[in-house]
Order: structure tokens, then C-alpha cells, then sequence
């Protein structure tokens, strides 16, 4: 009889299966950084939501937050969009790079070497 008992929990523990982990996506925080633009070295927080074919977000810097205009995933990796009031331009960025990677390079306004990090959670410091 306890064999029997044993058999069954067994069986039963075979047939449930571990939580599926989601596959890696873009949606997070990440800390950017645009080198030598006129404006010198650009800091700030790529904070992107959604879903990889749903993405939204906002480029957030010291003194200001912008909306992105558009959050693409591409082949090669991202490309964004937010509107720049100072200088009253669409800044793009293209970001080479997977889901899956801790940091993305590619370049801003077709021209300045731009680098995002994924941002490390603060629960996981």
C-alpha cells in the first residue's frame, strides 16, 4: 500500500511543472549616456514599459522628462524617438543589441556614440 501511496505522489509531482521564466524583454530601466554632443556628455534613464511589440516610455535627465514618440524593436535591436523643445527637433537613437543584453550601443541623431545599461534593480543590490 505504501508503494502504491508513493507511486501516486510521484506521478502527481511529474505532472506539475515549474513556473515558466518570461523571455527576456527590453521593458526596465536603463542608464544612458550620448557622448560629445554640443551639449557635452548626456546623462539619463531610458525607463521603457510594455511589451517588445508594445513598447512606451520616457528619457528622463536631471532637468527634464520626455515622452518617447515612438519605441520600436527592430532586427538589430531598438529604435527611438522623443521630442527635444530647446532645440525643437525629434532626437532618435538607434540601440543596437538583444532583449536579453545588459547594455545596448548604438548612436543618437545618427552621429553621437551612445550607450545604454540596463539598470540593476535596487532589490537586487
Amino acid at each position: 500500500m505504501r508503494i502504491l501511496l508513493c507511486l501516486l505522489v510521484l506521478s502527481i509531482a511529474s505532472c506539475v511543472s515549474a513556473p515558466k521564466m518570461a523571455p527576456p524583454a527590453y521593458a526596465g530601466s536603463w542608464n544612458v549616456t550620448v557622448l560629445n554632443t554640443p551639449l557635452g556628455t548626456v546623462e539619463g534613464q531610458l525607463i521603457l514599459t510594455g511589451t517588445d511589440d508594445n513598447l512606451s516610455g520616457q528619457f528622463v535627465t536631471p532637468g527634464a522628462t520626455y515622452p518617447l514618440k515612438k519605441a520600436v524593436k527592430t532586427e538589430k535591436g531598438l529604435s527611438l524617438a522623443f521630442y527635444f523643445p530647446d532645440q525643437g527637433i525629434d532626437v532618435n537613437m538607434e540601440l543596437d543589441g538583444g532583449p536579453a543584453a545588459e547594455s545596448l550601443l548604438g548612436t543618437t541623431l545618427g552621429e553621437y556614440r551612445t550607450t545604454a545599461v540596463r539598470a540593476v534593480p535596487k532589490a537586487a543590490q
